[in-house]
């Protein structure tokens, strides 16, 4: 079994906050565990069941989709389709380079209007939204509740577009990242067969978790699951 696991820390003037002071306490318990449960990522946007969060919280399916309609109606917390969205999160997470290339390339994999909707903090990333996505209406001003319109599209490497350039860069960045990991053997036989865009997204995603005993083996089974699901 591999173990897997990300920190989360709540700021202790979380009790203090207006907002949660006035909830009761499911209202509380749900909201924590929506910030802190283990599908959730630096850009505050995630996919999760109702079963999944009653059977976390042993909160009745019916009392979860009643809170969760509360929180839209508050601005604080949205639930879409199975997704959960929360508002401003980039704004509680390190402003440094590498968190800020995570969030850029997360914000490709989760659904376009909750990223509209959780009001990231565009000044602290790279992504040109208007040369990205031409075609959205960006409006960009000083009112906190305003959207945000950005496209999540790939922000990377769109100089080159030779894929055997791409795929040396890759494993070189692999080896040099974990070494003693990933043998040079082991990533030309990944490479002959799984599509270097998957191999790239997954390797992201496992550059952000902590306290991986198998890097390889985590690896491995998200692209055999991303492939068994016709991905």
């Amino acid at each position: 079994m591999i173990y897997i696991s990300k920190k989360r820390y709540i700021d202790t003037k979380f009790w203090d906050d207006n907002y949660i002071i006035d909830k009761d306490p499911i209202e509380k318990l749900l909201f924590l565990y929506l910030l802190t449960n283990t599908l959730t990522n630096i850009i505050g946007i995630y996919e999760i069941s109702l079963k999944r969060i009653a059977f976390d919280t042993g909160i009745d399916n019916e009392m979860v989709d009643k809170i969760l309609k509360r929180f839209e109606v508050d601005d604080k917390i949205k639930y879409e389709n199975g997704w959960v969205a929360l508002k401003n999160f980039t704004e509680h997470q390190l402003n440094n380079p590498k968190i800020n290339t995570g969030i850029e390339r997360l914000i490709k994999e989760v659904p376009d209007n909750l990223v509209k909707w959780v009001n990231i903090d565009y000044d602290r990333l790279s992504i040109d939204y208007e040369l990205l996505h031409p075609n959205l209406n960006t409006n960009l001003n000083t009112n906190s509740n305003d959207v945000v319109c950005v496209s999540p599209v790939e922000t990377v490497e769109t100089v080159d577009n030779s894929s055997k350039e791409k795929e040396k860069l890759l494993k070189k960045e692999m080896l040099d990242l974990v070494s003693g990991c990933f043998k040079e053997s082991f990533l030309d036989d990944l490479f002959k067969k799984c599509p270097v865009e998957k191999i790239e997204k997954y390797f992201e995603e496992l550059k952000y978790l902590e306290n991986i005993r198998n890097p390889v083996g985590w690896l491995v089974t998200a692209l055999k699951n991303d492939l068994d699901k016709g991905g």
